[in-house]
């Protein structure tokens, strides 16, 4: 045999694959390493950039009213400080350890990432009507340490941090060996991370459709029902002409769906060229049933989509020029009923028990509920673990809220 046989041979034996491989993941487990901790420098040095350059000079130069600086930069404050901490515990320990430790503290993003969406629409808002505020952030902005970046970017670094992190440990974890005396902490704090995301996830999710609820209550008048409650969450929205009771004539209505209820409403619009909506009637998904339509006496190119809804004793005809929207509607309509009628044992709400409304018994329901619904100002979170935390950092905050009010004086800019 050849030395270069000879050669081939070693190389393929199973003690020299096994090293080969474990080579290979201590490679990949080092790049994985260093790119999470020089990420976070690189975010933590962003976040310094905020706070030195917009956080606090803003709080100081009395150029926007203090709610609209919260609404900018909601708790970035502590953010800063866990994550502060997050590095020194990595820097000193291992990264399981430090996440593992830290990780609880992580779910103070939820509430950055709820607000961020509010916070970019403020921003653009005051910088059209403001022209000190626009200038002011302009000129930050071309600052040499800001390095160029624009204050929508730097704002968006906290919302892109935890699915970061997820993604580094998960690869992190997969990199290193069983034996390895970091794997249960990097394992437990893969797990906690995973956790957090879908938690800040379901927080968005919610609050979104927390938004969506407000705007379609919003576009109706005082004729319609309390759209905010418990468990309820919106699912589609469009127009379809439901056919007049009386028969002949049709009507294009605007049908919202829930995960409880359908209302639908007239239009009515405003003088300023805007639009809303007078409720027609609430129906209930619990009594609700879809049924197909077929029409034979139109031709195939010209016939829409049609479909009957019932609901105790309200019997809709309804119809879409758009025959795939009509299936769409039909479709969301059963599986909404469908999932409803399977929840129900979870999900009682007094107004999902009740026969249709409209007319007369929609106004009366309307006038019961104002008597006892309370004014929404917003969705409201538990905060007695916000409440820890923030005690825990509040020191840090003022320590660092004294030493750049020493350095720089609270006049005008």
């Amino acid at each position: 045999m050849s030395l270069s046989g000879e050669a081939v041979l070693y190389a393929s034996s199973p003690n020299d694959r096994l090293a080969q491989e474990s080579a290979r993941l201590e490679r990949r487990r080092r790049k994985v390493l260093k790119e999470l901790v020089d990420t976070e420098r690189r975010y933590l040095h962003h976040l310094q950039l905020i706070n030195k350059y917009f956080f606090f000079p803003l709080k100081f130069a009395y150029i926007i009213p203090d709610s609209v600086h919260s609404i900018l930069f909601s708790n970035l404050e502590e953010i800063y400080d866990v994550n502060v901490a997050l590095l020194e515990q990595i820097e000193q320990s291992s990264i399981g350890a430090a996440f593992s430790q830290m990780g609880p503290f992580l779910k103070l993003y939820s509430t950055y990432a709820n607000n961020h969406q509010q916070a970019l629409n403020t921003l653009q808002e005051w910088q059209s009507k403001s022209a000190e505020f626009s200038k002011f952030i302009s000129k930050q902005e071309d600052l040499p340490p800001v390095m160029g970046l624009k204050l929508p970017a730097l704002l968006i670094a906290p919302v892109q941090r935890i699915p970061r992190y997820k993604l580094l440990l998960e690869e992190l974890l997969h990199s290193t060996p069983q034996e390895h005396y970091d794997y249960t902490k990097l394992k437990e704090a893969t797990t906690m991370i995973e956790e957090i995301a879908t938690h800040i996830n379901e927080h968005i999710r919610q609050n979104e459709n927390f938004q969506k609820m407000l705007s379609i209550q919003r576009s109706f008048d005082s004729s319609a029902p309390k759209l905010l409650s418990p468990g309820r969450t919106f699912i589609k929205e469009g127009p379809l002409k439901k056919v007049s009771r009386k028969g002949g004539k049709s009507y294009e209505r605007m049908f919202f769906l829930f995960s409880d209820i359908l209302l639908y409403g007239k239009p009515k619009f405003l003088d300023g060229g805007g639009k809303s909506y007078t409720c027609s009637c609430v129906l209930p998904l619990r009594h609700c049933k879809v049924e197909p339509v077929f029409i034979t006496s139109l031709k195939k190119a010209d016939a829409g989509g049609v479909f009957k809804l019932t609901c105790k004793e309200e019997n809709l005809l309804l119809y879409s020029d758009d025959r795939e929207n009509a299936q769409q509607w039909s479709q969301e309509l059963e599986k909404a009923i469908r999932k409803f009628c399977n929840d129900r044992q979870t999900l009682r709400k007094p107004s999902s028990n009740k026969i249709p409304l409209r007319g007369r018994s929609l106004r009366r329901h309307r006038k019961e509920q104002k008597k006892t619904e309370t004014k929404i100002y917003g969705v409201m979170f538990s905060r007695s673990f916000y409440t820890c935390i923030l005690y825990c950092l509040d020191a840090l905050r003022r320590t660092r809220l004294r030493h750049y009010t020493v350095i720089h004086s609270p006049s005008r800019q």
